[in-house]
Parts: C-alpha cells; structure tokens; sequence
C-alpha cells in the first residue's frame, strides 16, 4: 500500500510540473500578442499624431484595452503557472517523505522478524551465552556524571 502511495506522490508531482509547463506556454503567447498590440498602438499612434483623425485615437484606445485584457490573462495564466510549480515542488516532497517512510517501516518489519527469530531459539531468554551481566559498580565508574 505505501509503495502506491509514493508511486502517486510522484505522479501527482510529474502531472503538476507538466501543468506548469502548458501554464508557461500559454502565458507566452499571451505575452507575445500583448507586445504585438503594443507595437500596432504605437504605429495607430504615429498615424494618428500625423492625421489628427479622431477615428485613429478610437482605434488606438481599443488595441490598448485589448493588449490589458491580454495582459490580463497572460497573469492569470502566470498565477497558475505558479501554483503548479509550487505543488510539483511539494509533490516532490512528499514522495521522498513517503520513500523514506517505506524505507523505514521495511526496515522494522525486518528487525521485528529478526528479533522473533532469535529470541526463539536462545535458551538464555534472548541473551547470548558469552555475554556478562551488567555490573553496577562497573557502570559508575565508567559514567559517573550519569549520577543524581
């Protein structure tokens, strides 16, 4: 169960950096009709300052409300380009906390079965034949800053 547990981490986290990836790309495109308004307002600009036609100034006011709303939405597209990134980044996060928990938990189910296998078969109550009981006195000499 943990192992699919890391395997969607990663996949949410993969999903998320592609994500991030489309949110860059339409925002750039965004950005590059919004600059291709911007160079057409100045050029209905430059005919206008020529003509004084008030037609022209209409015309320059609504490709300059156009490159905003453009503009506009490249941002949002940007904002969500930042969520993505932001949730890839935690979504590799979790994955190697998650990793690192499945690690840990085979890890002690290892030592567990070990354990139950050894205590079995001593006759000693789990303890090995050539080791020596402790020794208090031998203990407060060897840490006597352990002492109350």
């Amino acid at each position: 169960m943990q192992a699919r547990s890391v395997v969607a981490a990663a996949l949410f986290s993969v999903a998320s950096a592609g994500i991030a990836g489309a949110c860059f790309y339409r925002a750039e495109v965004l950005r590059d009709e919004a600059d291709w308004l911007l160079v057409r307002g100045k050029a209905q600009a430059a005919e206008y300052s020529q003509s004084f036609d008030s037609k022209m100034a209409d015309q320059q006011l609504k490709t300059f409300a156009a490159r905003r709303a453009t503009l506009e939405r490249a941002n949002l597209w940007q904002r969500g380009q930042m969520l993505a990134t932001l949730l890839s980044a935690l979504g590799a996060v979790a994955t190697y906390a998650l990793y690192l928990l499945k690690r840990l938990d085979d890890q002690l189910i290892d030592a567990e079965s070990e354990l139950h296998e050894n205590s079995g078969s001593g006759s000693s109550g789990g303890r090995d034949s050539d080791e020596q009981p402790r020794d208090p006195q031998r203990a407060t000499a060897l840490a006597p800053s352990l002492l109350p």
